[in-house]
């Protein structure tokens, strides 16, 4: 039986109002992680169905 590693790729979009990027970057992250924990999607650990891989995290001021 064949074994595939499925990749979604996409992009998550969230705003704050806090004015240093590298800080707001942590935070937004942090946030996205924990939604995706309560969610039951992925675990901290990666022992969970799903694994988080953070390939970059930007920031753009509006």
């Amino acid at each position: 039986m064949p074994v595939l590693e499925i990749v979604i790729k996409g992009k998550f979009v969230t705003g704050t109002t806090i004015d240093d990027e590298e800080q707001a970057k942590k935070q937004c992250e942090e946030m996205l992680l924990a939604g995706l924990e309560a969610g039951g999607v992925s675990d901290s650990k990666g022992h969970g169905l799903f694994q988080w891989v953070k390939e970059s995290i930007g920031a753009e001021r509006l």
